[in-house]
């Protein structure tokens, strides 16, 4: 049908590219998602830590990295927050983790430490 209308050449670069687009990598990428929960365990040594979703109370573990970046968010607008070291991350606290999902683990790029104000709401 597409032959029709637009010629041979037309259609046969077109099934090329609907056949070869799909094969390229970037389809099966690993894309990167965002929770926000409660911090239940830390294990330093393995650099995992257990988080307890905040909506679905689900609980799941996060490996994180020395590429993973670990950041305080601002309490005031005018704050800029702070960057924090991953022995600072302490059970309780309410976090908000960037991470992707790679060979059935969660690897967090950014974990983010809420504010006080943020975590009673």
């Amino acid at each position: 049908m597409v032959g029709a209308v637009l010629g041979p050449e037309w259609a046969r670069a077109l099934f090329c590219f609907l056949l070869v687009v799909p094969s390229l990598g970037f389809v099966r990428a690993p894309f990167s998602r965002w929770t926000r929960g409660e911090v239940i365990m830390i294990d330093p040594a393995s650099g995992t830590f257990t988080l307890r979703e905040g909506a679905s109370r689900k609980v799941m573990t996060i490996h994180w990295s020395s590429e993973t970046r670990f950041w305080v968010e601002p309490f005031a607008k005018k704050d800029r927050g702070a960057i924090f070291e991953n022995t600072d991350l302490h059970g309780g606290e309410v976090v908000r983790v960037m991470f992707k999902k790679k060979a059935k683990e969660n690897n967090a790029t950014r974990i983010i430490r809420l504010p006080a104000v943020v975590r009673e709401k």
